[in-house]
């Protein structure tokens, strides 16, 4: 299943901009880079963008380095901080616990 959102917008500048925002579920596979490859490649025909010059967000898991083949690469903060409190809890032996949902109440 595959959910995307075409977004524009203006800027103060005032040029359009352009960005598409898409969330493919992968069910029970694997997430090996050819899986992963597979599944952004049918996005970007879907939407009829250009692999080479598409941004694309992610991890600096080896699987998703071979599959991604984008010369833009973007960290996602939220991995990048996970992997800086993992690894300060780690080399200060730190017992790690799982933080409470504040949204829920």
């Amino acid at each position: 299943m595959t959910t995307g959102k075409r977004l524009s917008w203006i800027d103060r500048s005032f040029p359009l901009e352009n960005a598409v925002l898409v969330v493919r579920h992968f069910g029970t596979e694997s997430y090996t880079a050819h899986h992963i490859s597979t599944a952004v490649n049918a996005i970007i025909a879907e939407y009829g963008l250009n692999k080479h010059d598409t941004p694309a967000t992610m991890d600096h898991g080896s699987n998703v380095l071979v599959a991604l083949w984008s010369k833009i690469r973007l960290d996602c903060l939220c991995h990048r901080l996970h992997t800086i409190l993992e690894t300060r809890a780690r080399r200060q032996k730190m017992p790690t616990r799982k933080l409470r949902n504040t949204n829920q109440r």
